[in-house]
C-alpha cells in the first residue's frame, strides 16, 4: 500500500477510517518484512499523512504493533471459535482446532 499522492482529508467524525487504514498498512509491513519493516515513517508514507498524524493514534510503534496483533488475534479467536463450535466430541474439537491455529500461524507468521 503506498500513497500516490495526497491524501483526501476524512470527513469530521471519520478519524476511525484513518486508524483503520494505518492498521491495515502496519500489518501489511508486518507481513512483508517483520517488525524491522514496521515504522511510523513507513506507516505514515504509505497512507499519505505525516508522521505526527500517526502518533494521534498510536502514542508509540509499540502501540501500533501492539493494536495491530490485537486485530489479526481477534480474529484467530473468532475462527477457532468457529471451527470447534457445531462439533459435540471434545477430542475432535481439539483437534480441529489446533488444525485451524496451525493454519492461522502459517498465513499471520509475523502477528
Amino acid at each position: 500500500m503506498s500513497a500516490t499522492g495526497s491524501r483526501v482529508r476524512a470527513a469530521k467524525g471519520q478519524g476511525g477510517l484513518l486508524r483503520n487504514q494505518l492498521l491495515d498498512i502496519a500489518d501489511q509491513l508486518l507481513g512483508d518484512g517483520g517488525a524491522e519493516a514496521l515504522t511510523i515513517r513507513a506507516v505514515a508514507t504509505s497512507a499519505g499523512v505525516s508522521p505526527p498524524a500517526v502518533y494521534l493514534h498510536f502514542p508509540s510503534k509499540r502501540d501500533l504493533v501492539h493494536a495491530t496483533c490485537l486485530r489479526v488475534w481477534s480474529s484467530l479467536f473468532s475462527e477457532l471459535e468457529a471451527v470447534s463450535r457445531d462439533i459435540p466430541d471434545p477430542v475432535t474439537a481439539l483437534y480441529e482446532i489446533c488444525v485451524a491455529y496451525i493454519a492461522f500461524g502459517l498465513r499471520h507468521p509475523s502477528q
